[in-house]
């Protein structure tokens, strides 16, 4: 196996079908009092600075929203 995998279950906060395509877009929030940065961040640390991927896995209403963390073992910046 040539890279780390991390699934991460958030319990409070599902999203709606129509917010999916949004919630890794600066500013989008469904919260009353946020910023929406907090995925937007996540996913371009993730992305642009350890070449590995963030992902929603899945959504569910009562059960909340997975979201698996992919990265290379080999990957070291220089």
């Amino acid at each position: 196996m040539d890279k780390y995998e991390y699934k991460i279950r958030i319990n409070l906060f599902p999203y709606e079908m129509f917010e999916i395509k949004n919630i890794f877009k600066p500013g989008y929030t469904t919260k009353k009092r946020g910023w929406g940065l907090g995925l937007s961040l996540s996913k371009r640390i993730i992305e642009n600075y350890h070449k590995g991927k963030l992902t929603l896995k899945e959504t569910k209403i009562n059960f909340g929203s997975t979201f698996e963390i992919e990265l290379n073992k080999s990957y070291s910046k220089v």
